[in-house]
Protein backbone atom coordinates (compact mmCIF):
# COMPACT_ATOMS: atom_id res chain seq x y z
CA UNK A 1 0.00 0.00 0.00
CA UNK A 2 1.10 3.60 -0.72
CA UNK A 3 0.17 6.85 0.50
CA UNK A 4 -0.50 10.00 -1.87
CA UNK A 5 1.06 12.72 -1.30
CA UNK A 6 -2.12 14.40 -0.16
CA UNK A 7 -1.61 12.34 2.33
CA UNK A 8 1.33 12.79 3.40
CA UNK A 9 1.34 16.40 3.29
CA UNK A 10 -1.52 16.56 5.35
CA UNK A 11 0.36 14.29 8.15
CA UNK A 12 3.54 16.43 7.88
CA UNK A 13 1.04 19.80 8.85
CA UNK A 14 -0.48 18.20 11.62
CA UNK A 15 2.82 17.19 12.86
CA UNK A 16 4.44 20.40 12.63
CA UNK A 17 1.39 22.17 14.35
CA UNK A 18 1.86 20.65 17.57
CA UNK A 19 2.22 22.99 20.20
CA UNK A 20 5.01 23.22 22.93
CA UNK A 21 3.03 22.68 26.66
CA UNK A 22 4.92 22.97 30.35
CA UNK A 23 3.89 20.93 33.49
CA UNK A 24 6.08 22.16 36.19
CA UNK A 25 8.83 23.57 34.10
CA UNK A 26 9.18 19.91 32.32
CA UNK A 27 8.16 20.19 28.46
CA UNK A 28 5.43 17.78 28.16
CA UNK A 29 5.21 17.37 24.30
CA UNK A 30 5.60 14.28 22.87
CA UNK A 31 7.20 13.58 19.25
CA UNK A 32 5.08 12.87 16.14
CA UNK A 33 8.23 11.47 13.64
CA UNK A 34 5.76 11.13 10.00
CA UNK A 35 7.20 8.57 7.09
CA UNK A 36 11.04 9.32 5.93
CA UNK A 37 11.23 11.87 8.66
CA UNK A 38 11.28 8.80 11.74
CA UNK A 39 14.77 8.75 12.85
CA UNK A 40 15.78 5.07 12.08
CA UNK A 41 17.18 4.47 15.64
CA UNK A 42 13.56 5.57 17.21
CA UNK A 43 11.83 3.16 14.30
CA UNK A 44 14.22 -0.55 15.31
CA UNK A 45 13.59 0.76 19.31
CA UNK A 46 9.58 0.48 18.94
CA UNK A 47 9.76 -2.05 16.95
CA UNK A 48 11.93 -4.45 19.32
CA UNK A 49 10.17 -3.60 22.13
CA UNK A 50 6.17 -3.13 21.42
CA UNK A 51 6.04 -4.29 17.58
CA UNK A 52 7.67 -7.76 17.26
CA UNK A 53 4.83 -9.24 14.54
CA UNK A 54 5.69 -6.24 11.95
CA UNK A 55 6.41 -7.86 8.05
CA UNK A 56 8.73 -6.95 5.62
CA UNK A 57 5.47 -5.55 3.62
CA UNK A 58 5.26 -2.77 6.12
CA UNK A 59 6.16 0.56 5.88
CA UNK A 60 6.02 2.99 8.88
CA UNK A 61 4.07 6.21 7.96
CA UNK A 62 3.92 7.77 12.04
CA UNK A 63 5.51 7.33 14.82
CA UNK A 64 4.72 8.94 18.27
CA UNK A 65 6.96 8.72 21.14
CA UNK A 66 5.03 9.33 24.61
CA UNK A 67 8.60 8.74 26.67
CA UNK A 68 9.60 12.06 28.44
CA UNK A 69 13.32 11.37 27.25
CA UNK A 70 13.07 10.36 23.83
CA UNK A 71 13.53 6.54 23.79
CA UNK A 72 10.28 5.45 21.83
CA UNK A 73 9.73 2.74 23.93
CA UNK A 74 6.18 3.48 24.67
CA UNK A 75 3.65 5.35 22.52
CA UNK A 76 2.47 4.38 18.84
CA UNK A 77 3.09 3.38 15.07
CA UNK A 78 0.67 3.81 12.09
CA UNK A 79 2.64 1.28 9.70
CA UNK A 80 0.42 0.88 5.82
CA UNK A 81 -1.31 -2.13 7.54
CA UNK A 82 -1.23 -1.81 11.30
CA UNK A 83 -1.83 0.55 13.95
CA UNK A 84 0.72 -1.09 17.20
CA UNK A 85 0.81 0.82 20.61
CA UNK A 86 2.22 0.12 24.27
CA UNK A 87 1.56 2.39 26.99
CA UNK A 88 1.81 1.43 30.44
CA UNK A 89 3.15 -2.19 29.80
CA UNK A 90 0.41 -3.15 27.89
CA UNK A 91 0.50 -3.85 24.22
CA UNK A 92 -2.05 -3.51 21.34
CA UNK A 93 -2.23 -3.98 17.50
CA UNK A 94 -4.79 -3.38 15.45
CA UNK A 95 -5.09 -4.29 11.58
CA UNK A 96 -5.77 -0.84 9.82
CA UNK A 97 -8.37 -2.38 7.41
CA UNK A 98 -10.45 -3.46 10.40
CA UNK A 99 -10.55 -0.01 12.19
Amino acid sequence: MKLNDAVKQRLNEIVSSQEDETLFGLSTVYSFYVLENIPEKKRLRAINTYIPCITSDEIAVLLFDETWFGSSKEGFMVTTEKFYAKSFFRNLFLYISGI
